[in-house]
């Protein structure tokens, strides 16, 4: 197998900006369900524990209840807003500094190896012997309507199907 070293001199801003955004959307979202697991999870240790707001306010628990409820909604679209916002910073900063920095000491190198992927076997193609009707044992070989080719002339068979 070849060892070949390749470098990277440029990175497209828009396809980081883009993929940045994706990515930082997805992230955002995330973390948006995980806040507002852990608020749950808070919620339910204070009631626990023997705080409860309904004490000092009547109906104040089903209050705490209800913004958990719409928290579940909030935080991850707040999440994956934010995160694509800052994916699309991050990714125009990122990509410009680094083509001012590949431009001035060179970019990343890495080190690419060639791998030989093996080609599935195709299964041989199946041809029919006979196309006409099928004689009755013992009959003889009807005439076919049409005329047998000489062999000389006969077309080659297709090449078997290519799986790449």
């Amino acid at each position: 197998m070849a060892v070949a070293k390749r470098e990277i001199k440029r990175i497209g801003v828009f396809s980081a900006v883009k993929t940045l955004f994706i990515l930082g959307g997805f992230g955002g979202f995330v973390v948006g369900i995980i806040q507002w697991a852990f608020l749950g999870i808070m919620l339910y240790g204070a009631r626990q524990s023997g705080w409860g707001a309904g004490e000092l306010i009547p109906g104040l628990d089903q209050i705490f209840d209800t913004g958990i409820g719409v928290l579940g909604f909030v935080l991850p679209v707040f999440g994956a807003i934010m995160g694509a916002m800052f994916g699309v910073l991050y990714g125009f900063l990122f990509a410009g500094a680094y083509n001012v920095a590949a431009r001035l000491w060179g970019g990343l190198e890495i080190e690419v190896t060639e791998t030989v992927v093996p080609r599935p076997i195709a299964p041989a193609a199946v041809r029919p012997q006979h196309t006409g009707p099928t004689p009755l044992p013992g009959s003889a070989p009807q005439p076919t309507d049409t005329p047998r080719r000489d062999d000389a002339t006969e077309r080659p068979p297709p090449p078997p199907p290519s799986f790449e």
